[in-house]
């Protein structure tokens, strides 16, 4: 079996397919052991974060399972624990062939949970690609077992949120047998739409929705699920993944259209064309009407893709015409009734002067002239066009926000922000919130645009020797990019860069 580790942010951990050969940790279980005084340890399947799984076998029953079991260190972090929890939650409430089984939560004798599992027999989704691209019937297949399995999810109200190749294995090495896994950033409709790990964006960059990273208003519910279930039929259709971009601002970007699908077959392009449409409401708003639309076979697909906004477009052009016929009759009835007296007519001249002479005195109700008189007076528009003129100068002076709100899910609009801005923004986030991972986004957006100070920030991410100066979006330090981004800084002029370079090449150079 291979399974998905824990994930706590956008960044996936490391998968660990096999147990590690250096030292084992200590807290890491031996052939063997017992746990919960009920299952044998057979083997380590992977380690992540916040976790360890292990094959394990019932003593009684002799039946095979998954466990996976919280480190020690970390049933003190509530926001580990959550993300624990609300993986056992989902799994005990949907029950389907193609969601991995769910066998119990339990704690030992030192309070540590135990999620105990259905143990699957097979490689990932993601192993199975290794050897090239399946058939089109193949991607159907997977396809209609996936999009059942989460339809079950999504009716009592749970989206995955992490649907990636790493997290599909298919058992005995079978589409047939595909099964869904790692459920622990899973979102719960009845629950406060912000969740432990953020409600803008979780899961993995490669295989986010357009939601996910902060687009059409951020809102992720199971319409997220469908499009990146669309990239992950790609993947398998050519192979390999869609290029969906890598840094925050070209995930962005290529979630603003539906991406290019070279290499799907042309019977599977025009229905992962539509579970690719950026707008939620351009997608087919279920899984069940996604497998409805392609159980009717080939030819001409309904419009499943667009159904709301195109009816909203009709049902408005239907009132506008209503609306202008409507005027027009009126209009037309006005006339054939009652027209005007034609003698009216000639007195209005006469009548516009002292009207005029009225608006000169009341500055606050001007008119567009309408004699010859008012022209002549330069005064009177001077006085008052200035005054119509300054809120929007005023407004438009002030539109670009100096301190932008620090929320992370405004992530597409602070990416346009002119490189110095992004700069500060970053600098923002990263003292005030200790985010130094959106700190890192923003700066390499605003170092890629030439800012010095960002690359000057970034170096000093790199660099061992600030490694103790607050938070850092790396695992480890790394001189060469630390050197690398200093001499981008200090080619753009920004001189504070030069002692930190120096030093960090004397401390290379040293025995």
């Amino acid at each position: 079996m291979t399974a998905g580790p824990e994930r706590l942010s956008e960044d996936a951990l490391p998968k660990v397919p096999e147990p590690p050969r250096g030292p084992r940790s200590a807290t890491e279980l031996s052939p063997g052991e017992t746990v919960l005084f009920t299952y044998r340890i057979v083997r380590l399947i992977s380690r992540g974060g916040m976790g360890e799984i292990y094959e394990a076998e019932h003593i009684d029953q002799q039946t095979r399972h998954a466990i996976k079991i919280i480190l020690p260190e970390l049933m003190g972090d509530e926001a580990i624990v959550a993300l624990f929890l609300r993986e056992a939650e989902a799994l005990r409430k949907i029950r389907h062939a193609a969601i991995v089984g769910y066998d119990g939560l339990f704690r030992d004798e030192s309070k540590r949970l135990h999620l105990v599992m259905e143990y699957v027999d097979g490689p990932s989704l993601s192993d199975r690609l290794r050897d090239g691209p399946l058939t089109p019937e193949e991607v159907g297949a997977l396809r209609d077992r996936l999009a059942s399995g989460l339809a079950e999810a999504h009716d009592i109200g749970i989206c995955h949120r992490d649907l990636s190749p790493d997290n599909i294995l298919l058992e005995h090495g079978r589409l047939g047998g595909a099964k869904l896994i790692d459920f622990g950033i899973a979102k719960f409709s009845d629950l406060d739409a912000q969740t432990v790990v953020g409600g803008s964006f979780a899961g993995k960059f490669s295989w986010a929705s357009p939601e996910q990273v902060g687009l059409f208003g951020a809102q992720v519910d199971s319409r997220s699920d469908i499009y990146s279930l669309g990239l992950v039929l790609a993947a398998a259709a050519r192979g390999r993944p869609l290029e969906m971009g890598r840094t925050m601002m070209t995930v962005v970007n290529a979630r603003r259209s539906v991406p290019q699908l070279d290499g799907v077959p042309p019977s599977l392009a025009p229905q992962i064309a539509r579970m690719l449409e950026p707008d939620p409401l351009d997608r087919p708003q279920s899984m069940r009407e996604l497998v409805t639309a392609t159980a009717s076979g080939p030819g001409p697909a309904p419009s499943a893709g667009t159904p709301r906004r195109r009816a909203f477009a009709i049902a408005a052009l239907l009132c506008l015409v209503l609306i202008t016929a409507a005027g027009l009759w009126w209009q037309w009835r006005q006339t054939a009734v009652t027209p005007p007296p034609p003698p009216q007519t000639q007195p209005s001249a006469a009548t516009s002067a002292p009207a005029i002479e009225v608006v000169r005195s009341e500055p606050p109700r001007p008119e567009p002239p309408r004699s010859t008189p008012v022209q002549s007076e330069p005064t009177q528009p001077k006085a008052v066009q200035p005054k119509a003129e300054a809120p929007a100068e005023a407004e438009t002076a002030i539109r670009p926000d100096p301190a932008p709100p620090l929320d992370r899910q405004q992530l597409p609009r602070l990416l346009d922000l002119p490189p110095h801005d992004l700069y500060l923004v970053g600098q923002r986030f990263l003292q005030e919130k200790r985010d130094a991972d959106t700190a890192l986004v923003l700066w390499e957006e605003a170092s890629r645009r030439g800012s010095g100070e960002a690359a000057l920030g970034i170096a000093r991410f790199y660099d061992p020797d600030s490694w103790d100066q607050g938070p850092h979006p790396f695992t480890a330090p790394n001189p060469a990019k630390a050197r690398e981004f200093y001499t981008t800084a200090l080619e753009r002029g920004v001189e504070d860069a030069r002692p930190l370079l120096q030093a960090l090449g004397n401390a290379g150079s040293e025995p």
